[in-house]
């Protein structure tokens, strides 16, 4: 049976959710973590949900099998169609990114939201949802910006190419609409979150960004005993993917800062033993 000392295990299709990954571990510094990245299967923007939610439950059971206490799913996609079907599925507590930040910014939203994510993200309306479980006045915007995963992944964090595809993405929208609340609902988008907040103070407003990681921390420290610190010790971090590790921990070194991260490949359709 998983205890206090036992890891919690984050998936996302691919490196985003190491954005998250990155939060939890600043909120959590005692905590263990393991970090399965679906790399084979990359990207979940284009699939199903029914698909979605198939290879989330493979990689959720695949991070129990490892002693994991609880579960995060650091993908805005899988979180949208499939945190029912892995909570349905496994008996720890599981928290996606989507429902966390949605009800931050219910609270704090003067009224005008704008969301910005992958295309599967905006399609799955999950975020409308959300915010409308808590709040029905909310004028909400949906924006996908596709583009902003490559740009991230390339390294392109600044300079005058992200700076014209976030200008071209966001310049009519933030205009019109004129947001005070901004969210990031892909996990690849805090990278470019300069470049973000650079549109909008173009467009003259004093909007807020929010990120999914912050909020997931959050709410997963309300779901497991993770405030109890554990004397003397502070937690690691595990990184599995399903392929191409070395193209993994490439781009992972850069998210994360750390350039001493290794991972392994891991085939999520045998034992971890």
């Amino acid at each position: 049976m998983p205890g206090h000392s036992s890891p919690i295990g984050v998936f996302d299709s691919g490196v985003g959710g190491l954005t998250v990954l990155r939060s939890l571990t600043e909120a959590m510094p005692a905590q263990s973590f393991i970090y399965l990245g679906d790399t084979a299967r990359v990207p979940y923007g284009s699939k199903s949900p029914d698909t979605v939610a198939r290879y989330s439950i493979n990689i959720a059971e695949r991070l129990i099998e490892y002693g994991c206490r609880a579960l995060v799913i650091a993908c805005n996609t899988a979180s949208a169609y499939a945190l029912g079907a892995v909570r349905n599925a496994i008996s720890v507590p599981v928290v996606g990114v989507v429902e966390p930040v949605s009800a931050l910014v219910a609270r704090r939203s003067k009224g005008r939201v704008l969301i910005l994510g992958t295309s599967g993200t905006v399609r799955s309306a999950a975020y409308l949802r959300a915010l409308g479980r808590h709040r029905s006045d909310l004028e909400i915007v949906q924006k996908a910006c596709p583009l902003f995963v490559p740009l991230a992944e390339e390294g392109w964090l600044h300079g005058v190419v992200p700076e014209q595809v976030a200008a071209t993405y966001l310049s009519e929208t933030l205009e019109q609409h004129r947001p005070d609340s901004i969210i990031l609902g892909c996990t690849h988008y805090p990278l470019l979150r300069q470049v973000i907040a650079g549109a909008v103070e173009a467009a003259g407003l004093d909007a807020t960004l929010y990120e999914t990681g912050p909020a997931t921390a959050g709410e997963l420290r309300a779901h497991t005993d993770s405030r109890r610190p554990v004397p003397s010790s502070r937690g690691t971090v595990r990184y599995l993917c399903t392929d191409n590790p070395d193209d993994f921990v490439a781009v992972g070194r850069a998210f994360l800062g750390d350039s001493t991260i290794t991972a392994e490949h891991v085939d999520i359709g045998t034992s971890p033993c």
